[in-house]
Order: structure tokens, then sequence, then C-alpha cells
């Protein structure tokens, strides 16, 4: 018992101790145990060298706070010149609100320079100078405050490069041809190029700079053909290449043109007309080609034909009748062929352009200034049937009457074939105002025909009856007559007929272009077979599968102008049993192509076949 008292007084006494000790001992406030000032985190002792380890705040002591920041630069900074204007663009800055835009005419922009405020991407700069450097930087704002500088863009306003000239001509003379062309907007100068091959470009033709239109390109070779293209030039550059135009030196073009003024079929009571008949009639001609300021004006004279000269003879500067040579030893020949004002061929030399089958390569359609005669008015008087001769008495009492009851025979502007000279309606009274035809005398030169590119289109030399097995049996027909003349078999065509439901465009894969066998274009594009009213084909489908010109035709169709089914008008889907069928007329280059005339189904017509992919 004395041994276990004795170590309970040890062990009071040692507690006793330490009791005491530590009171003696307490630390400041503000201090750690050694009375050291700090904090009042818990701080750990450093182990191997790490570094002490700091506790987060916890039990509602303050969180830590991120100091607001601004928007970054904007990136991927462009500026695109323009005419008097500069574009700036730059992506989208996250956070950012509006944008600062900073320039001035030299490198170095910063914010003490130019600025535009709140803009956005991308910037149009307007009202600038041209050929004058402007310098950009841009900068993002939002609540916090505006970023750092973008990169610098800088670029010079220039004025656009010009367009391609418009309107082309060359004009043959001796040694020599006369290039014309529109002036183009912006250009302060033109270049022209040149070759004796077709298929002039900027890349192979020979350039001679700084010309003006008109310009007068000398000392050619006579009987040689010469190609053109003009370009327009600026500060800003070189335009792209006009269309090419082609004559040939020391043989001229004879033109043709319709004239703007219409009247009735007393001549002499024109505007500007002087004396009657067929005298006012040339001297109506003669008067627009002056305004016009055409080469030679008094070689012009109207194709018309009275009681006493045909029009044939009188083209050719002659008083008398065809069937009597012209009052010559011989028939003259030597009239034509013509081209019309924007340089296309219009007709065959004369024994040609009055054969049975009239070569006529496009409608005349053009007046002295390049002006498009309107369709819906596009009829002139002749008095004169397609081979160049009167019509008997069917030339409004030899030009001086205007009186309903007295007739005459019209062309028409929008046709080849023999509507050229005698139209398919034949003959109106001398009443209604109508234009005149006007040629250029003398012996032209025939300039070569250079081919369109496009796929074929032609009409069938054979008329069938409106019952040949609907659609198939009119492919069928097409395919077997472009065969049969040799075209290539592996070649498909396909016929403009419709049927119920199905308009004529409707089996067409390929769109367009197509071309007659005699290289002239018909039609840039199927929707352009299909306007209406307003169709316009470049030229007539009048040549067949062999290559002949077709005088006047008709050729089944079904549809209405702008080629939807016509009911009823089908010759019942073209099988049997069909009544009535409508047709187009294969010389017009209006929307009387494809509606013209009803046709009796057991009749025969031609058929339009197209080739087809």
């Amino acid at each position: 018992m004395k041994i276990v008292k004795s170590l309970s007084a040890i062990f009071i006494a040692v507690v006793m101790s330490m009791h005491i000790a530590g009171c003696g001992s307490a630390a400041a406030p503000g201090t750690d145990s050694t009375g050291t000032p700090g904090d009042s985190t818990t701080t750990e002792t450093p182990q191997n060298g790490d570094p002490a380890t700091t506790e987060t705040p916890q039990n509602g002591d303050p969180a830590t706070t991120e100091t607001p920041q601004a928007p970054s630069a904007p990136a991927n900074v462009s500026a695109t010149a323009g005419d008097a204007q500069v574009t700036v663009g730059w992506d989208a800055v996250t956070g950012a609100v509006s944008y600062n835009v900073y320039w001035k005419n030299a490198a170095g922009v910063t914010t003490a320079d130019t600025v535009i405020t709140n803009a956005t991407p991308p910037y149009v700069h307007i009202g600038l100078t041209n050929g004058t450097a402007y310098y950009y930087v841009v900068t993002a704002v939002n609540a916090n405050g505006e970023s750092a500088l973008s990169s610098e863009v800088s670029a010079t306003p220039q004025i656009a490069v010009p367009g391609s000239p418009s309107n082309l001509s060359a004009t043959s003379s001796t040694e020599a041809v006369l290039v014309g062309w529109d002036a183009v907007a912006g250009a302060t100068s033109y270049h022209l190029y040149w070759s004796t091959v077709a298929g002039v470009t900027k890349a192979n033709g020979t350039k001679v700079e700084n010309v003006t239109a008109p310009y007068t390109h000398a000392d050619l070779t006579d009987g040689t053909a010469y190609y053109y293209v003009i370009t327009a030039v600026n500060g800003s550059g070189e335009g792209e290449a006009s269309t090419q135009v082609s004559a040939t030196a020391g043989h001229p073009l004879l033109k043709a043109f319709v004239t703007t003024a219409t009247g009735t079929g007393n001549l002499s009571t024109w505007t500007g007309a002087v004396g009657d008949g067929v005298a006012a009639g040339d001297s109506i001609c003669q008067n627009e080609a002056t305004a016009a300021g055409l080469a030679h004006p008094d070689t012009f004279k109207a194709w018309l034909s009275d009681s006493t000269t045909d029009a044939y003879c009188h083209v050719h500067g002659f008083i008398g009748k065809k069937s009597a040579n012209c009052g010559e030893a011989t028939l003259p020949t030597s009239a034509g062929p013509w081209y019309r004002m924007d340089g296309e061929p219009f007709t065959g030399a004369i024994d040609k352009a009055t054969a049975a089958r009239p070569v006529v390569y496009m409608p005349v359609i053009f007046d002295a200034q390049k002006n498009k005669i309107p369709s819906g008015s596009s009829q002139y008087w002749t008095g004169t049937q397609y081979d160049g001769t009167d019509q008997s008495t069917y030339h409004c009492n030899n030009w001086t009457s205007a009186g309903a009851a007295d007739p005459s025979l019209s062309g028409d502007a929008t046709m080849t074939g023999a509507g050229w000279s005698a139209a398919w309606w034949g003959v109106t009274s001398c009443d209604s105002p109508k234009h005149l035809l006007c040629l250029q005398t003398g012996a032209g030169f025939t300039k070569p025909i250079v081919p369109a590119v496009g796929k074929t289109v032609f009409v069938t030399k054979t008329g069938y009856t409106g019952d040949f097995g609907g659609i198939a049996g009119a492919n069928f027909n097409c395919n077997n007559d472009a065969h049969a003349a040799g075209i290539d078999a592996s070649r498909t065509f396909k016929a403009w007929i419709a049927v119920t439901g199905h308009p004529a465009s409707e089996q067409f894969i390929y769109q367009g272009p197509w071309v007659r066998l005699d290289g002239i274009k018909v039609v840039e594009n199927i929707a352009d077979l299909t306007k209406g009213a307003s169709t316009e084909l470049l030229t007539s489908i009048a040549v067949d599968e062999e290559g002949n010109y077709v005088a006047e035709a008709n050729a089944w169709t079904g549809t209405d102008i702008d080629g939807e089914p016509l009911a009823n008008l089908m010759c019942a889907d073209f099988g049997a049993g069909g009544v009535n069928g409508e047709t187009g007329w294969v010389t017009s280059t209006s929307w009387n192509w494809t509606f013209t005339s009803t046709n009796g189904c057991n009749g025969a017509a031609h058929l339009y076949c197209f080739e087809d992919d």
C-alpha cells in the first residue's frame, strides 16, 4: 500500500507541474505559439523542403474575389479595298459588347488616332480617296474596359476594274478595218487585240494599246479576215475582253436594217420623205442611215416592188422586171449578201436570198441605231414575193395609197425563210402603219460563219400525219430521220411535242444551247423556248436534217405559246383518232414558232427535233 500511495503522489505532482508550466507560457493575441505575428490560418511545418500549405478559410470567412477583365483583342482582322471605300472585318470576341476602329493614313495606328465607335463587322469605311492607303486597328469593348489593339491592317481604295466593251463592230474598207464599240463606265483607255485566226484573246492576240473608238486598223492585206477583241482599262487594271468581231479588209459587209419610222402605204406622207412611191422609200432609208452615222448612206435602198420594177432589180440599181433580166443582157446577181447592224449574217447573196428555199440566216430585227424592232410591230412594207418580184397589185397603188381597201404584201423582221419578204399571214391593208426594210446596194463580201457551240436542232424534212404514236413515236421519227441523213447514230434526238399533262420541255435533260446545222445558234437554253409572249429565238429552226433551208412549213407541237399542252389540240396525244392539233411556224423566231395554227390530224406537218443527253 505504501508503494501505490507513492505512485499516486508522483502522478499528481507531474500533472500539477505541467499545468503550472502551461499557464506561464500562454501566447499573445496575433502571434503563433512561438510569439511570431501571423494570420488565423493554420500553417503546417514544411516537410522535405516542400512549401507550406495554406488552408482555404471556412465557416463564413471571406471568399477570394477575381479582378474584372476587359475583352481580348479582336483576331483575324482584314481590310479589303473597294471604290472609295475599305471594308474592315474581324472575328467576334467573347464578352465584347461593342468595337472601336482606329485609323489613319500611315502605319502605326494607336488609340490616339481617329476612332469609329460602336462598329460591327464587317465595317464599311466609305467616302475615302482612291489611291490613298488607310491603316486600321480594332479593339473590343465591354463594361470592364477596352481590349488591347488588334494587329494592324491596311488597304488602298481603287476604282473598280471596268467591264468589257459592248456593241462591237468591224467594218471593212480598202487595206483597213474600222473597229467600233460603246464607251465603258470608269474606263480611261482601251486596248485592242487582233489576229488573222478566229478565237482571238488577250493571251494570243497582237496588242495595240490606248486606242479610241472608232479605231482604224490600217495597212492590212485586202481579202484577209481580221479578228478583234477590245478591253477597257483604268487605274485599277484591265477588264475582261469583249466578244469577238471580224471583218475582211478590202471587202465591205453590206448592211440591212429596218426603219425606226413607220407609216402607211403612201410613202410620200412619211416625215422627211422626198418624192413619192419607191423613190420616197429610198429617201426614208437614206435619212435613217445618215442619222445613224452609217458610211455611204446614199447606197441604201428600200426593198420594195411596184408595177414597173421588182425589188430584185431595184437593189441592183436597175429598172425593170426580174423576168426580163432587169433590162440587162443577163440576170444580175451582184447584190448582197447582207448583214444585220450587229454584224450577224442576215441573208445570202441576192440569188440565194430569193431562191425557192431562201437562205436567211437570222431575222433582220435591228434598226440603223442597233435597237431591236419590237416583235409586236415587226412588219415592213415590201409588195414583194419571196423571189424578189412584184406581187401583182399588192403594193398600195405603187406606194401612193393609204386606203383600207388597197392591199399590200409585207415582210416580218422576226422571220426567216420566205417571211423575210412575204410573211405567212399574207396581204394587209395599206392604212395600217408598218416599217420599211433597207438594204445597202453593191456586191458585198461573204464572211465565213464560225459555228456556234451547242447540240444540234433541226426540223424534219418529212411531214407526218398527227397519229405518229405520241412522244415515243415522234422521238423515233426524229432519230430515224437524223441517222438516215448521216448524223452520228450515237446522238439522241427528242421531239418538241406536248401531250396531256406533259409540257414539251419536260422530257429534256440537256438544257441548251442548240445550234442549227449551218452553225447558227437557235437558242441559249430551254427556258428561252417557253417565255410565251416574250419569246425571241436567236434564229428560226428552219434548217432540216440534211442542212437544207426551209421556205415555210408547219411543225406539230400541241402546245400553247409557252410550251404547255393545249387541250383538244394534241391529236388525241398524237395517237389514233385525233381530230385537230396545234402547230408552230418553222421560220418564226417569236412565240409563233410553237403556236401558230390548228391543223387537221390527217394532214401532214413536220417535227422539231432537239438533240438531248
